[in-house]
């Protein structure tokens, strides 16, 4: 007997009343009677139930499971790698093998506060190995300077992350040789212009000196200080940098 496993990260859906995390639980086994007793106690287990009852999607080859969490999913890795262990006293004997045979891929994330982690499983190992994304580190000018958007020339763009695209729309020299400013206008569902003064020789950001969107602006010629943690700011920069491989360590 085979099985495949797979946890994939869902797609961005609207925001919940309250704050947690949104995911995604894709099982894909080679027989329904194995996957059948998983689903009930994944949809029975509080770790998958935090904000209301997971939604379950399946056909004769796989089921789809879109729960939330609070804060992280770290309650419900824990539980998977509970029914992988010694210590599982949930799984007949069938589906412990079907689930130790399967390979796991997955994540959680709340944009609010920039958490986001992925698992992974390969076959025969009876553990997830988990991976923190290193993304609230970055303001939204590393951000930018991560993905490579001082590289652009004028009026070219980069598409990145949850459905971003960054455009360089000018670069204006400043006193100093190796200091230019550069304006870019990030769009996604909501759109915001940026101009950053950033150090060529260096090839480092130096400080901000605008920053514009449908509720702020701020602009001011010696440069402005960090700008305002806020949930818009947050989701800004998880959209640009979730899909970053490099910023996910081990935890």
């Amino acid at each position: 007997m085979t099985a495949n496993q797979s946890v994939l990260t869902s797609k961005k859906p609207k925001e919940p009343s309250k704050k947690v995390n949104m995911n995604e639980l894709k099982v894909v086994f080679n027989r329904v009677s194995i996957y059948d007793p998983l689903i009930f106690l994944i949809t029975n287990e509080s770790a998958f139930n935090y904000s209301g009852n997971p939604d379950t999607d399946s056909n004769a080859e796989s089921v789809s499971v879109h729960f939330t969490s609070a804060w992280t999913a770290n309650a419900a890795w824990d539980w998977i790698d509970t029914q992988l262990s010694k210590e599982s006293t949930l799984l007949t004997p069938d589906v412990l093998k079907a689930l130790t045979l399967a390979s796991i891929e997955g994540g959680s994330y709340e944009t609010g506060v920039l958490h986001r982690d992925r698992v992974t499983k390969t076959a025969d190992e009876n553990t997830l190995t988990r991976l923190n994304s290193l993304l609230a580190n970055y303001s939204l000018p590393q951000a930018l300077k991560l993905l490579g958007a001082f590289e652009l020339s004028v009026d070219n763009k980069i598409n990145t992350g949850n459905n971003v695209t960054i455009y360089l729309t000018k670069i204006t020299p400043v006193n100093e040789t190796s200091l230019s400013e550069y304006e870019f206008i990030i769009e996604n569902y909501q759109s915001c212009t940026i101009k950053i003064v950033y150090c060529n020789l260096k090839r480092q950001v130096s400080y901000t000196t605008h920053f514009a969107n449908d509720s702020d602006e701020i602009s001011c010629e010696q440069g402005i200080g960090e700008l305002d943690e806020t949930a818009e700011m947050n989701e800004l920069i998880d959209d640009l940098l979730c899909n970053e491989d490099s910023l996910f360590i081990k935890a």
